[in-house]
């Protein structure tokens, strides 16, 4: 699999109809309707300090966006957002992306479900993903398929705990996550039990450290991290997302959203991770021109090799059939 080119390039795939040349031109031109639409995000984003106001903004913006100009809107704000523009409203979407997908709920812990408010409605994000698929729009494809997919039974069984902190009560961990003392904290950042992360994440006497290592922990449950990362101050903060999406726990589509935010050297590390799923190893390839000399089959631990072909193309359309047959 080869590279794309870059996404200034007049000839990118598009749709032939005149209204998808209109949409496929947001993602060309960055002074186009796309750009304008984000522009004006970023603007009440930047008026808007309160967190749970700047959500609220967001998941209005996500509902009265139309499907197929919105996946045009996320594809732009990735791909800006990877050349270092955008970061503000790259962390908004993606904050809200966390918040609004479905919760499961685990039999242990209670960790609220999504507020009804922020979580867009199932058509709309349907529509946005075919209208993705149809205009060759990768990235935005497989998050949202990935992110939106219906909840699996095992997805709310818990980890077994580490000795550390098997002995203590749910009740008990939570209240010392709670509290402002950080000497109980070093057991508590072995606990891989979501309610208690998202308590621990919240906390202002977490550091930048203790986040680093719950991010870091191997195996980690998916939802622990993202609890972490529900959080505005770790979403934004480049060495807790750059081990979440080093982590092998992280399923591939929260790979894919943390990676605008992170800088260009960690993205390409990225794509020699043997154990990222293929079309999101992909996925950063096409983002840096980086063609996939080795996609077979091979050891978890073997890095992939990859070289940089400035003007290579990539087989886009291969790699949408295959998004497309897994929606």
């Amino acid at each position: 699999m080869t590279a794309q080119a870059g996404p200034h390039d007049a000839n990118a795939p598009g749709p032939s109809d005149g209204t998808g040349q209109g949409l496929a031109a947001e993602l060309i031109d960055p002074y186009g309707a796309a750009h304008d639409r984000l522009k004006a995000l970023d603007d009440a984003l930047t008026a808007t300090l309160d967190s749970s106001l700047r959500l609220r903004r967001v998941a209005r913006f996500v509902r009265e966006t139309e499907p197929a100009t919105l996946a045009c809107l996320f594809e732009t704000a990735a791909r800006r957002s990877i050349e270092g523009g955008w970061r503000q409203v790259w962390v908004a979407l993606a904050h809200w992306l966390l918040h609004a997908r479905p919760r499961p709920r685990f039999p242990v812990g209670h960790w609220p479900v999504s507020d009804d408010e922020l979580a867009p409605g199932g058509t709309h994000i349907a529509e946005t993903i075919e209208a993705a698929v149809d205009l060759r729009l990768p990235w935005t494809s497989l998050v949202l398929r990935d992110a939106f997919a219906r909840i699996a039974p095992d997805e709310a069984r818990l980890l077994q705990l580490h000795p550390s902190v098997e002995k203590w009560s749910l009740g008990w961990r939570r209240e010392r996550a709670r509290a402002a003392e950080t000497a109980h904290q070093a057991y508590l950042l072995l606990d891989s039990t979501p309610a208690v992360v998202q308590i621990l994440a919240e906390n202002p006497k977490t550091l930048e450290p203790h986040a680093v290592q719950i991010a870091s922990m191997r195996p980690q449950h998916p939802w622990a991290l993202q609890a972490l990362l529900l959080q505005p101050r770790w979403l934004g903060n480049d060495r807790v997302c750059e081990a979440a999406a080093r982590n092998t726990s992280t399923p591939a589509w929260l790979v894919l959203l943390l990676a605008p935010l992170l800088p260009r050297k960690v993205q390409m590390a990225l794509v020699h991770l043997a154990w990222i799923d293929r079309d999101a190893r992909a996925i950063l390839g096409l983002w840096h021109n980086v063609a996939m000399v080795r996609m077979t089959q091979m050891d978890a631990g073997q890095a992939l090799h990859v070289a940089e072909l400035p003007e290579a193309e990539v087989d886009l359309v291969t790699l949408m059939q295959q998004i497309a047959d897994d929606a």
